[in-house]
């Protein structure tokens, strides 16, 4: 697992991307959104300690949202090995 650091305003990811990471934040904030209609629809604004984009390891599919910085944000990035190690340390 690493860490990275990604400044405000920054799109971790965006709807419709390939990927095989999951993240987690280690600090800052991340809003979740997709579009539709021409506008941005906020679905949610996660913290510290929680995961996302872990629907792409589990359905191996694209990116169905954006995950956006919202200031100084530093992230842990999982591998699927890291992500399945991760959710079975916290069962």
């Amino acid at each position: 697992m690493r860490t990275e650091h990604f400044p405000s305003g920054h799109a971790i990811f965006r709807e419709g991307d390939d990927s095989r990471e999951a993240y987690r934040i280690v600090s800052g904030r991340v809003d979740i959104t997709i579009g539709t209609g021409g506008k941005r629809i906020l679905l949610a604004s996660l913290t510290r300690g929680d995961i996302f984009g872990e629907m792409a390891l589990i359905e191996d599919k694209a990116r169905s949202a954006t995950a956006t910085a919202q200031g100084e944000v530093d992230l842990e990035i999982m591998s699927p090995a890291d992500f399945n190690k991760t959710i079975l340390q916290d069962a």
